[in-house]
């Protein structure tokens, strides 16, 4: 080939192509050049590529199990963005051939999976799927029944924390991914910190809404028994400080359609009527600790409804929220009102369980 048609284009223009690019086909392209692999490769880029995808690249992992006989669990990736188009399975039973264990997903962030062992009390695991890199967690040593667990970035110290709440008991338990693996293969880790146990000022309370990360603060709706009715809160725990605190509620407890959301980069709570079919919404005026009823929408959809954040609104910014009813997901976007409806098909004899907002990304938690 005539030397005069090759093109070097400068470093800065090959990263920003290379943004643009999903990344499920970055590991391939890794094997390009050794710039290439090294730009790929770098904290940098994977940190911006998360950013740059957050919202445009988002999917929702749908997971589906068996309703009698044997559990059979399946998930399936459905992409938003391109609804009608994109749709494959994750390759969960080759994660579990790849942990020998059988698991189940609780959390996805930035990327990161974490899965809980069926088999094993107390194991858990992260994956990053694209990278096929897992980390096998210490054993949790107590005895506690009920736990919630999710998967947070820590921005203070860049790091990837595993938070277990106590549903039953008053304690909270935290374990960081550090990088100091003392077994290491090609395909999993085994960290040997430990985990920390905290004291939580709350009892008696029962968990009503999934935990949400927003601000380096972890966010869950709550309740507590009163004289004539439910009183709600919001609590909230500083993953850096360790740090707790709570919010009362200015609504009455519709469980389950109380949820905690995040909108535009604000924690917003939802209060649906069944009946009505009307969705308020309110949101948080943090400094003043007020909350604010900003959205009365009718949904016109019969039956229960549970809602959820679009992916990471702190990246795009965005209006839109997630509505899961029965075998159906509906993206709203709460600025102009428009509903587009998702169908997940259903083999005979699975149901859907349940739905966890993923993005794809080559993050990595060494």
């Amino acid at each position: 080939m005539d030397q005069g048609l090759h093109v070097h284009l400068p470093q800065e223009i090959i990263y920003k192509v290379l943004l643009r690019i999903p990344a499920e086909f970055l590991n391939t392209l890794k094997c390009v050049c050794k710039l290439w692999f090294d730009l790929i490769s770098s904290h940098k880029f994977v940190d911006a590529h998360v950013t740059r995808h957050a919202g445009d690249l988002a999917q929702i992992l749908v997971c589906r199990d068996s309703k009698l006989g044997p559990l059979k669990r399946e998930y399936e990736i459905v992409s938003i963005q391109d609804i009608k188009n994109t749709r494959f399975q994750l390759q969960h039973h080759q994660l579990e051939v790849l942990l020998n264990d059988e698991i189940y997903l609780q959390s996805s962030c930035d990327g990161l999976l974490l899965f809980e062992s069926r088999n094993k009390e107390y194991q858990l695991y992260v994956c990053n799927p694209i990278t096929r890199k897992c980390s096998v967690l210490p054993l949790l040593k107590k005895t506690v029944l009920n736990l919630e667990w999710t998967l947070v970035h820590d921005g203070s110290t860049c790091k990837y924390k595993v938070v277990g709440l106590s549903t039953d008991t008053p304690r909270c338990f935290v374990f960081t991914l550090h990088g100091n693996h003392t077994k290491k293969t090609t395909t999993t880790t085994t960290t040997p910190t430990c985990w920390r146990e905290l004291s939580m000022p709350y009892q008696d309370s029962l968990f009503l809404s999934p935990l949400t990360l927003l601000k380096n603060e972890l966010h869950w709706l709550a309740k507590f028994p009163g004289k004539e009715q439910d009183i709600l809160y919001l609590f909230s725990m500083d993953i850096a400080k360790k740090n707790f605190r709570d919010i009362q509620v200015p609504i009455s407890s519709r469980r389950p359609w109380n949820k905690i959301i995040e909108v535009k980069g604000s924690l917003c709570l939802t209060d649906y009527c069944e009946c009505s079919n009307q969705l308020d919404i309110w949101t948080l005026e943090a400094e003043a600790s007020i909350w604010i009823k900003n959205y009365s929408i009718n949904l016109k959809l019969s039956g229960p409804v549970t809602l959820c954040s679009y992916p990471s609104s702190t990246y795009s910014c965005e209006t839109r929220v997630l509505i899961w009813r029965k075998n159906q997901i509906f993206v709203f976007d709460l600025e102009n009102s428009s509903l587009e409806r998702i169908d997940i098909p259903t083999e005979e004899g699975m149901r859907v369980r349940h739905n966890i907002v993923h993005i794809s990304s080559l993050v990595k938690w060494e």
